[in-house]
């Protein structure tokens, strides 16, 4: 994992996967400070197969409550009707200290600062619930695909809640994240101007 992204993954208590999603803080020279990372988005994944997304940014009238989540859908293969959103936890003194360029939400610049993280921890989340099914079916990852909030390998198909908690036990793996030709909710790279 790069300075860019910081992801810190865990167990649910009662079982499932936890990935929480760092805002770096920018240092003085407008680089992110690697020293300093603040969670405050997390992915849960439930043994009942719900899933949440709990957002760092306020929702103004951009659509970010429908976008972000659907920038880990489209990574995480699940459908983007049944994740769960939620707003993150009112701030303590300390969380507003220092440049508060990622840890805010204005001037129409959260789908930008946001898309490339929550892609990645949908990317993560799917590599390691595929590595969590392919052991639990008897196959190889390479042998499995995802729909819709399955692993499935041929006859055999497993949920992501059934493997969730035991996905949390794997390392963080490197993934590489899907081109925009193959996103089935909106190919964001011809809204706004933004190329990802």
């Amino acid at each position: 994992m790069n300075r860019r992204f910081f992801l810190k993954v865990g167990a649910l208590t009662g079982g499932g996967l936890l990935i929480g999603i760092g805002t770096p803080v920018l240092a003085d020279a407008g680089e992110p400070d690697e020293t300093y990372t603040q969670l405050s988005t997390f992915l849960k994944i439930g043994r009942d197969n719900s899933i949440h997304v709990m957002l760092s940014k306020v929702e103004m009238g951009q659509g970010i409550w429908m976008t972000l989540p659907m920038l880990i859908a489209e990574e995480l293969d699940c459908d983007l009707n049944k994740i769960k959103v939620e707003a993150s936890p009112l701030g303590q003194a300390a969380d507003f200290t220092g440049k508060l360029v990622y840890r805010s939400t204005g001037g129409s610049e959260s789908t930008k600062q946001e898309f490339d993280r929550y892609r990645q921890a949908g990317a993560v989340a799917r590599t390691m619930l595929v590595a969590a099914a392919a052991r639990k079916m008897g196959v190889t990852p390479a042998e499995c695909r995802t729909q819709n909030g399955w692993v499935i390998s041929g006859t055999k198909y497993v949920r992501y809640g059934e493997v969730a908690a035991a996905a949390a036990l794997l390392p963080v793996p490197e993934v590489t994240l899907r081109e925009p030709k193959s996103w089935k909710y909106r190919d964001f790279s011809k809204t706004d101007g933004y190329t990802g």
